[in-house]
């Protein structure tokens, strides 16, 4: 049976991607709110995806970044790490240079680069986020679930 494998790439517009074997959907979340704050928009969104699948792993990609940037990430990685332990779904964290290997070959590929692979395979997303989401839920599908003794 195929299983399905979620791709987070954080950030205040965060890129999501269900992989569910037979089907691909990706796109963006938009964490800026007036009246919401950011870590519970991504709470309700993360719940909301992962409730209405059956997900076997959720990927999502390790912060790089330093100052502010650094400590909002941080805190959406344990917005992530939170949801995927109450649900009890296993996850797993992916360092940026280890995604762009695993999508191009390089570890120094740019976000164009990204994309042109991602077009490459047949997919239409052209929002740097929702492709980055997409490779995550490749490598997970292609890299992790096989050693989970789960057929990708």
């Amino acid at each position: 049976m195929k299983k399905t494998v979620v791709g987070i790439d954080p950030g205040m517009t965060t890129g999501w991607a269900i992989d569910t074997g037979s089907t691909i959907a990706a796109g963006t979340w938009q964490l800026t709110h007036k009246s919401e704050h950011p870590l519970m928009r991504l709470h309700d969104y993360l719940s909301g995806i992962l409730s209405l699948n059956e997900v076997s792993l959720l990927c999502y990609e390790e912060p790089v970044a330093r100052g502010m940037a650094a400590r909002s990430l941080n805190r959406q990685m344990g917005i992530i790490i939170l949801v995927c332990e109450r649900l009890r779904i296993p996850h797993y964290p992916v360092n940026p240079g280890t995604l762009k290997k695993h999508a191009t070959g390089s570890g120094r590929a740019d976000k164009e680069q990204m994309l042109e692979a991602a077009q490459g395979r047949g997919w239409e997303f052209t929002d740097h986020n929702a492709v980055d989401a997409l490779w995550l839920a490749d490598y997970g599908r292609s890299l992790l679930i096989p050693t989970m003794g789960e057929t990708p």
